[in-house]
């Protein structure tokens, strides 16, 4: 029983505090963000849907749109997502 104590001991000094659970949580967030921002990733995921021939969404865009939008818009895109603004770009 002292033994299972101690252990617990132990893993609570590994269990982050709520700040640091935040700090870690918004560290994450900020990782998998610019990992999805990266820009092979967002051309992949261009080429991925051109490919699937995706039919246009509710702004109406086609496929065939896409690739010279993405390359007048990505910068403006991009920014808005990181400061969580939703813009419409159109």
């Amino acid at each position: 029983m002292e033994e299972e104590k101690d252990h617990w001991h132990i893993a609570l000094k590994w269990i982050p505090t709520s700040q640091e659970g935040k700090e870690i949580t918004s560290m994450y967030e900020e990782k998998l963000l610019e990992s999805i921002l990266r820009r092979d990733n967002l051309e992949q995921a261009q080429r991925q849907v051109i490919k699937n021939k995706g039919v246009a969404g509710v702004d109406g865009m086609t496929t065939k749109e896409l690739p010279l939008y993405m390359i007048e818009n990505t910068k403006d895109i991009i920014h808005q997502i990181r400061h969580k603004r939703m813009d419409s770009l159109l």
